[in-house]
């Protein structure tokens, strides 16, 4: 899936016993000590610093063992561009799976036969890199020992402390599609960046390219094979002035892939685009020599 929500389902690793299993839980923790579920609770995200400093006794009854791994691809976080807000989509850049660090329950509602099992996300300040789109984010358990440390424990240490804190991994980071924000709808384009949609940037370009090789060519740009007569002179026209034509199609085709081009036909300043004026390169273009006289013979009459 590409788009969960808050209070679907997702799966959640945990350990169970001496065993270490995968669960599908519902995301939004709801306590075992609760005995309806009126959906007003706001526990998708516990912040890292309420199991640090002990100030939350509901963090405080899971933190110890009841830690999971919630993994994911990536995770989407609005960013607030004046008074729009912009879907972003954050992974790593190897497109490998995210380790999150999270908390899970277990209740048995009145209403319910069926135990529910509940987890949330643990967050921590954001990282330097993505502080331009939220002051928080979730804590991404990176390494092989945070993960083991953290699924592991059974009780809360100051080494598990340590964890709650921003990740210095390199991630990527984009906009995508509003159409995350509909809860029930998925797609994978949702996951993808903008201009890589089918209905993006990229794809109207390509498809104009080609819409535009397909093109057939006018008819007024074609025209009948000339006459003997004619192709004759014109083959003349073309030998006389040979030089000129030459020299303004080399001029033409040069021009058409630099960024800059001198007035002074004598000198003309190709400038690479990777490249500042004191790199670019002189091309010296000669100035066409007319063609050589010949002289008319004349007959005399005997």
């Amino acid at each position: 899936r590409n788009n969960i929500a808050p209070r679907t389902y997702a799966p959640v690793v945990r350990r169970d016993g001496a065993d270490v299993i995968i669960q599908s839980m519902r995301w939004g923790v709801v306590p075992h000590f609760q005995k309806f579920d009126d959906g007003s609770l706001k526990t998708i995200n516990a912040r890292g610093e309420h199991l640090t400093d002990g100030t939350s006794s509901l963090w405080n009854s899971l933190k110890g063992k009841k830690r999971a791994l919630v993994p994911v691809h990536g995770y989407f976080e609005w960013l607030k561009a004046g008074n729009d807000k912009v879907p972003h989509f954050t992974r790593y850049k190897e497109e490998k799976v995210m380790m999150l660090a999270g908390l899970w329950d277990v209740v048995h509602l009145e209403d319910s036969k069926e135990p529910l099992y509940t987890f949330t996300i643990v967050t921590t300040s954001s990282s330097k890199q993505l502080s331009f789109l939220h002051d928080r984010m979730p804590v991404v358990l990176s390494s092989k020992e945070d993960i083991e440390l953290w699924l592991n424990s059974e009780e809360w240490s100051k080494e598990v402390s340590r964890l709650i804190t921003p990740s210095t991994v390199s991630f990527e980071c984009y906009a995508v599609p509003k159409e995350v924000g509909k809860v029930g709808t998925d797609s994978p384009s949702f996951v993808l960046p903008i201009s890589k949609r089918k209905d993006g940037i990229d794809a109207l370009f390509s498809k104009q390219r080609e819409k535009a090789k397909k093109r057939p060519t006018p008819a007024s740009e074609t025209s009948p094979n000339p006459s003997p007569t004619v192709r004759e002179g014109k083959r003349k026209a073309v030998e006389k002035n040979d030089n000129e034509t030459k020299t303004s199609t080399k001029l033409a085709s040069s021009s058409s892939s630099v960024s800059a081009l001198a007035r002074d036909p004598e000198n003309v300043n190709l400038l690479d685009p990777g490249l500042d004026d004191s790199s670019s390169d002189i091309v010296e273009i000669p100035n066409p020599s007319p063609p050589p006289k010949k002289k008319a013979k004349i007959n005399r009459g005997r």
